[in-house]
């Protein structure tokens, strides 16, 4: 089953049509997107099942990155507009790029890769200096929540 819905019939940013059409180079949205991303942009909660290819990725970070760039106003220093917890360092890693595309178009905001593990603690440390050039930031976290739990407390 494919879709008919391109993705400047869901009501997304210029900016991020931008990105999904040049930088990524699609037109059309699967299935996944079409139903999901107009129900996570207004706020309802999702779970979605679906075959590898079927366009999870896009369908729930271009609503994360429609909801950063609608904002009032641009998040403070040391704000975090969206954690994405992720089950394996190649998943995260995955999700991370597709989500940077959109963050380049984003000045204000960048994103952070957490892993945890028996011998790799952190891909990319937020050390002092780091974090205080931040002002916002996506945080993708491998682990379980409960390991990501234990981590913050």
């Amino acid at each position: 089953m494919t879709s008919s819905k391109r993705f400047s019939e869901l009501g997304l940013t210029k900016e991020t049509l931008d990105v999904i059409e040049n930088m990524l180079g699609f037109e059309l949205a699967t299935p996944v997107q079409e139903a999901t991303i107009p129900l996570f942009s207004g706020n309802k909660d999702v779970s979605v099942d679906a075959c590898t290819g079927s366009g999870k990725t896009l369908a729930f970070v271009v609503p994360i990155i429609e909801k950063l760039r609608r904002l009032a106003r641009p998040l403070k220093k040391h704000q975090v507009g969206a954690v994405i917890l992720s089950p394996t360092r190649e998943l995260a890693r995955q999700i991370m790029e597709v989500a940077s595309c959109f963050m380049k178009t984003l000045d204000w905001a960048s994103v952070s890769l957490l892993v945890g593990g028996r011998y790799v603690i952190f891909v990319r440390v937020l050390d002092t200096i780091s974090c205080s050039k931040m002002i916002c930031y996506i945080l993708f976290w491998q682990g379980s929540a409960g390991r990501c739990g234990h981590a913050t407390e």
